[in-house]
Protein backbone atom coordinates (compact mmCIF):
# COMPACT_ATOMS: atom_id res chain seq x y z
CA UNK A 1 0.00 0.00 0.00
CA UNK A 2 2.89 2.59 0.95
CA UNK A 3 4.98 1.67 -2.09
CA UNK A 4 1.39 2.50 -4.13
CA UNK A 5 1.10 6.02 -2.25
CA UNK A 6 4.64 6.70 -3.30
CA UNK A 7 4.32 5.65 -6.82
CA UNK A 8 1.54 7.92 -6.79
CA UNK A 9 3.27 10.83 -5.45
CA UNK A 10 6.35 10.79 -7.07
CA UNK A 11 6.05 9.05 -11.11
CA UNK A 12 3.82 9.82 -13.92
CA UNK A 13 0.79 8.38 -12.14
CA UNK A 14 0.29 11.60 -10.38
CA UNK A 15 -2.95 12.30 -11.89
CA UNK A 16 -4.78 9.75 -10.64
CA UNK A 17 -4.40 11.48 -6.93
CA UNK A 18 -6.46 14.42 -8.41
CA UNK A 19 -8.71 12.31 -9.87
CA UNK A 20 -9.67 10.17 -6.76
CA UNK A 21 -9.42 13.37 -4.30
CA UNK A 22 -12.91 13.55 -2.61
CA UNK A 23 -14.25 16.97 -4.25
CA UNK A 24 -17.85 18.49 -3.27
CA UNK A 25 -19.87 18.85 -5.74
CA UNK A 26 -21.32 22.26 -6.57
CA UNK A 27 -24.69 22.85 -4.22
CA UNK A 28 -26.57 24.71 -6.76
CA UNK A 29 -26.93 21.80 -9.16
CA UNK A 30 -28.16 18.33 -8.56
CA UNK A 31 -25.38 15.69 -10.31
CA UNK A 32 -26.84 12.85 -12.38
CA UNK A 33 -25.19 10.67 -14.46
CA UNK A 34 -25.41 8.98 -17.74
CA UNK A 35 -24.49 7.76 -21.13
CA UNK A 36 -22.10 9.84 -23.58
CA UNK A 37 -24.02 8.52 -26.60
CA UNK A 38 -26.93 10.52 -26.81
CA UNK A 39 -28.01 13.62 -29.64
CA UNK A 40 -29.69 16.95 -27.91
CA UNK A 41 -31.19 19.65 -29.86
CA UNK A 42 -29.33 22.80 -30.61
CA UNK A 43 -31.84 24.97 -28.37
CA UNK A 44 -30.13 22.70 -25.66
CA UNK A 45 -26.80 22.93 -26.71
CA UNK A 46 -27.46 26.80 -26.61
CA UNK A 47 -29.10 26.47 -23.28
CA UNK A 48 -26.38 24.42 -22.01
CA UNK A 49 -22.82 26.73 -23.33
CA UNK A 50 -24.82 29.91 -21.62
CA UNK A 51 -24.96 28.14 -18.25
CA UNK A 52 -21.83 27.33 -18.72
CA UNK A 53 -20.81 30.48 -19.16
CA UNK A 54 -22.56 31.96 -16.26
CA UNK A 55 -21.01 29.03 -13.86
CA UNK A 56 -17.26 29.03 -14.95
CA UNK A 57 -16.56 26.69 -11.58
CA UNK A 58 -18.94 24.19 -12.73
CA UNK A 59 -16.25 23.29 -15.79
CA UNK A 60 -13.38 23.76 -12.81
CA UNK A 61 -14.68 21.26 -10.65
CA UNK A 62 -15.06 19.27 -13.66
CA UNK A 63 -11.61 19.42 -14.64
CA UNK A 64 -9.72 16.40 -13.01
CA UNK A 65 -13.02 14.38 -13.12
CA UNK A 66 -12.27 10.75 -14.36
CA UNK A 67 -15.85 11.08 -16.87
CA UNK A 68 -16.78 14.27 -16.99
CA UNK A 69 -19.19 13.72 -19.97
CA UNK A 70 -21.23 11.22 -18.58
CA UNK A 71 -22.10 13.95 -15.40
CA UNK A 72 -21.22 17.36 -16.63
CA UNK A 73 -24.13 17.83 -19.58
CA UNK A 74 -26.97 15.72 -17.88
CA UNK A 75 -26.58 17.30 -14.49
CA UNK A 76 -26.97 20.86 -16.36
CA UNK A 77 -29.57 19.72 -18.33
CA UNK A 78 -31.63 18.07 -16.05
CA UNK A 79 -30.82 21.14 -13.61
CA UNK A 80 -32.12 23.54 -16.92
CA UNK A 81 -35.68 21.71 -17.24
CA UNK A 82 -36.16 20.32 -13.79
CA UNK A 83 -38.09 17.19 -15.81
CA UNK A 84 -37.82 13.54 -14.75
CA UNK A 85 -35.25 11.35 -16.11
CA UNK A 86 -37.98 8.86 -17.36
CA UNK A 87 -39.38 12.42 -19.87
CA UNK A 88 -36.05 12.10 -21.87
CA UNK A 89 -36.47 10.56 -25.55
CA UNK A 90 -34.67 7.01 -25.94
CA UNK A 91 -30.98 7.29 -27.43
CA UNK A 92 -30.94 7.88 -31.41
CA UNK A 93 -27.24 5.74 -30.89
CA UNK A 94 -28.32 1.51 -31.04
CA UNK A 95 -25.91 -0.25 -28.33
CA UNK A 96 -26.22 -3.82 -27.58
CA UNK A 97 -25.14 -4.69 -23.92
CA UNK A 98 -27.48 -7.57 -24.13
CA UNK A 99 -25.19 -10.81 -25.97
CA UNK A 100 -23.99 -12.97 -23.41
CA UNK A 101 -19.93 -14.76 -24.03
CA UNK A 102 -18.65 -11.41 -25.80
CA UNK A 103 -17.13 -8.30 -24.61
CA UNK A 104 -19.83 -5.39 -24.34
CA UNK A 105 -20.81 -3.53 -25.51
CA UNK A 106 -20.75 -5.78 -29.07
CA UNK A 107 -18.63 -5.03 -31.20
CA UNK A 108 -20.90 -5.81 -34.61
CA UNK A 109 -19.49 -7.71 -37.43
CA UNK A 110 -20.71 -8.47 -40.87
CA UNK A 111 -23.32 -11.53 -39.20
CA UNK A 112 -24.79 -8.41 -37.43
CA UNK A 113 -25.87 -6.43 -40.94
CA UNK A 114 -29.59 -8.16 -41.04
CA UNK A 115 -30.09 -6.82 -37.63
CA UNK A 116 -28.42 -3.71 -37.94
CA UNK A 117 -30.71 -3.21 -40.94
CA UNK A 118 -33.93 -4.34 -39.23
CA UNK A 119 -33.94 -1.71 -36.32
CA UNK A 120 -36.75 0.67 -35.57
CA UNK A 121 -36.57 3.82 -37.65
CA UNK A 122 -35.61 5.89 -34.63
CA UNK A 123 -31.96 4.53 -34.37
CA UNK A 124 -29.88 6.84 -36.34
CA UNK A 125 -26.45 5.57 -34.98
CA UNK A 126 -25.26 2.38 -33.81
CA UNK A 127 -22.06 1.56 -31.50
CA UNK A 128 -19.70 -0.25 -32.28
CA UNK A 129 -17.60 -1.30 -34.91
CA UNK A 130 -14.09 -2.30 -35.28
CA UNK A 131 -12.24 -1.96 -38.79
CA UNK A 132 -9.26 -3.58 -37.58
CA UNK A 133 -11.10 -6.50 -36.94
CA UNK A 134 -14.15 -6.82 -39.46
CA UNK A 135 -14.09 -3.59 -42.05
CA UNK A 136 -16.50 -6.03 -43.83
CA UNK A 137 -19.80 -4.65 -41.66
CA UNK A 138 -19.18 -1.43 -43.11
CA UNK A 139 -18.35 -2.26 -46.39
CA UNK A 140 -21.75 -3.84 -46.42
CA UNK A 141 -23.30 -0.66 -45.17
CA UNK A 142 -21.84 1.08 -47.34
CA UNK A 143 -23.32 -1.00 -50.42
CA UNK A 144 -26.70 -0.68 -48.73
CA UNK A 145 -26.91 3.04 -47.76
CA UNK A 146 -25.00 3.79 -51.59
CA UNK A 147 -27.66 1.27 -53.02
CA UNK A 148 -30.54 3.53 -51.52
CA UNK A 149 -29.28 6.91 -53.00
CA UNK A 150 -29.50 5.17 -56.21
CA UNK A 151 -32.79 4.11 -56.47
Amino acid sequence: YEKLIHLLRHRKYSFLLKLFRIRKHPSYLQPYGGSQWWAIPIETVKKVIDYLDLHPDFLVYHKDTLVPDEILFQSVIMGLYKAPYAEIAQSVTYVDWGRPNVTLPVTFTADDFSVLFNLPANFLFARKFDMSNNEEILDLIDERILAKHDQ
